[in-house]
């Protein structure tokens, strides 16, 4: 199987075994560094380093990622927006963060044993006219009723961990 990524703003300036181990979180470390080794890797077509900094632009090539971890499980099928249920009330929103009720039971983010929508999914869902929306800031167990936060814009994220942006 081959997997093709596009190095998005948010993700460059990452070095290359950082990018893939988040988007390949069930494959063993070792095999990770081996597809790397016997080239199965490629970065704009040209064999891949281990420690490259990605940039914007560019395509990571990898294959062989299913036979490497043949037990991995298959990316999950992408729903439309409308398809995603809402089970969260809004606190608060402006122009950068979204604050919402997270109801027990529900995870935060998809992981192992984890089926179904997560707070994430349906974050996303919600926001689907705000494409620069990133990611959900904290993590909460999925049996808690609580709080979450979701960035909405980099720029509020970097702000928030004392991180500047170019």
């Amino acid at each position: 199987m081959k997997l093709e990524y596009t190095i998005s703003q948010d993700a460059a300036g990452q070095r290359l075994d950082k990018f893939l181990r988040k988007r390949l979180m069930e494959m063993p470390l070792s095999h990770l560094y081996k597809l790397v080794r016997t080239k199965k890797v490629r970065v704009n077509g040209a064999r891949a380093d281990i420690a490259q900094l990605l940039q914007p632009g560019d395509v990571v090539v990898v294959h062989g990622a299913r036979e490497a971890n043949p037990q991995a499980p298959g990316p999950r099928e992408a729903r439309p927006a409308s398809a995603v249920p809402q089970d969260f009330a809004v606190l608060y929103e402006d122009a950068h963060i979204l604050v919402c009720d997270k109801p027990g039971g529900l995870a935060i983010h998809a992981g192992s044993g984890i089926a179904g929508d997560t707070l994430v999914d349906e974050v996303r869902a919600y926001l689907h006219a705000h494409p620069e929306m990133k990611k959900a800031t904290y993590k909460i167990p999925h049996d808690n009723q609580a709080a979450g936060t979701a960035a909405k814009t980099v720029l509020h994220v970097a702000a928030k961990m004392g991180r500047r942006t170019k």
